[in-house]
């Protein structure tokens, strides 16, 4: 009997049939509740998208005049066989890439701090994260004219310590650094949930084993935290290559303030070249959507 109970326990139960007749629970479709967004997201993103497209291949006919729908590639072509135009493509990549670096190094011990603190000040910090997001981006970049400037707070104080002044407005070093402050919260945030995420314990355990900061951060932190690491350092970069206020008030209309957003602002209202505007637009495109490409494979490897 003993025997005959032991073996009968351990067989599986599985789910009870269901009775003759019974009906079937239904099944939520919530694909229904997306609609309203995929709507909108076609109407207003994808259409106009698809127009703006149809324009980059159409002929410029004068100011805000466009050829009948001849598609040709003369937009594309203008843009890769004019030694401007790769020079303000390479300068939009590289101020784009050193801002998002800066940016990154800057915003990990800070993320870092925020997602180790238990301070009661937590909050507080946040918020001095948070404010210069809710700040209008205009003001900022003219608070960053008055400090920048050549009789600015900046100035002024270099001359009170007796030391050279620095010309950083209307210059691509005065653009980086006001780039660099509009976006690092962004990457603050980007890290901030990926470093909460890493266990604390295995930081003490390389302590433990006399490990130091230095090999805390080499051995955990960056190889736990690589994937908020790119997504935050790929987020800024995509925002520095569409920035138009910032390097339009701090650059100016010289070659500092000359990046492919500004471009395009150019084509588009000054000279009203709709075609070649939209053609520079989606090679901006382009280059965002390669770039993420290339983040998905580096993640992949990394895994």
């Amino acid at each position: 009997m003993a025997e005959l109970v032991h073996s009968s326990a351990g067989v599986s139960q599985g789910p009870a049939p269901a009775a003759p007749g019974a009906k079937k629970a239904p099944t939520a479709n919530y694909g229904i509740l997306l609609l309203p967004s995929i709507g909108t997201l076609i109407a207003f993103f994808i259409v106009p998208l698809m127009i703006m497209l149809g324009y980059s291949f159409r002929r410029f006919d004068g100011p805000a005049q466009v050829g009948p729908v001849h598609y040709v590639i003369d937009n594309y072509v203008k843009f890769f066989t004019d030694l401007f135009y790769w020079e303000v493509l390479g300068r939009t990549l590289v101020v784009a890439a050193v801002v998002a670096t800066i940016a990154v190094v800057i915003a990990y011990p800070i993320a870092y701090t925020l997602a180790r603190s238990k301070s009661r000040w937590k909050t507080l910090m946040v918020v001095i994260v948070v404010l210069p997001l809710i700040t209008n981006l205009v003001v900022r970049n003219y608070g960053w004219m008055v400090i920048l400037s050549d009789n600015g707070l900046l100035n002024t104080f270099l001359q009170y310590l007796g030391l050279p002044t620095l010309t950083l407005m209307f210059t691509t070093t005065g653009v980086i650094v006001a780039l660099t402050q509009v976006l690092t919260p962004f990457a603050v945030f980007s890290l901030f949930g990926v470093i909460q995420q890493i266990n604390p314990q295995l930081e003490e355990s390389v302590r433990g084993l006399g490990g130091t900061t230095w090999h805390v951060v080499k051995d955990v932190l960056i190889p736990l935290s690589w994937a908020g690491i790119l997504a935050g350092w790929l987020l800024i970069f995509v925002q520095a290559v569409a920035a138009f206020a910032t390097p339009l008030l701090i650059g100016g209309g010289g070659r500092a303030g000359q990046l492919l957003a500004t471009l395009v602002f150019t084509d588009a209202i000054s000279t009203l070249n709709w075609p070649f505007a939209a053609a520079t637009s989606f090679i901006m495109t382009a280059i965002v959507l390669m770039l993420i490409a290339l983040q998905g494979r580096m993640l992949r490897a990394k895994r």
